[in-house]
């Protein structure tokens, strides 16, 4: 038994093919309810809560940019582009969401900073 609704029913040797099919259309039929009420939530349109879903996540974009952009103005030389703060940003985003499954993403940072000066030469050429 799955759950409190949800039972599995095998058929044993003891049971007619009717009941088998019997069985069997009801688990499709409580399948499809339980398939048509999560489709029912997802298809009501809540147009408020994305937009402040969405523009919650692009401020926290801006706002990775903003600090990388700050960090390298205050620390490097020449002023860095816009583009260097998105570049190494992005970068930061993909080994945040690539290396999610490793616990406290032991190395993964270091890596990251060891890699950085490639991204920092690549990103000057671009600009």
């Amino acid at each position: 038994m799955v759950g409190r609704r949800l039972a599995v029913v095998r058929p044993g040797p003891l049971r007619s093919s009717s009941d088998r099919v019997a069985a069997r259309r009801a688990w499709l039929q409580r399948i499809r309810a339980l398939e048509a009420k999560t489709f029912a939530v997802y298809e009501r349109p809540s147009r408020p809560a994305s937009c402040g879903s969405s523009s919650t996540e692009t401020a926290f974009h801006a706002a990775g940019v903003a600090e990388i952009y700050l960090t390298l103005w205050l620390l490097a030389a020449p002023r860095p582009s816009l583009f260097t703060a998105f570049l190494l940003e992005s970068v930061n985003r993909v080994i945040t969401v690539v290396f999610k499954n490793r616990p406290l993403r032991v190395g993964v940072d270091e890596a990251g900073t060891r890699s950085s000066p490639a991204c920092w030469a690549s990103a000057r050429r671009w600009a």
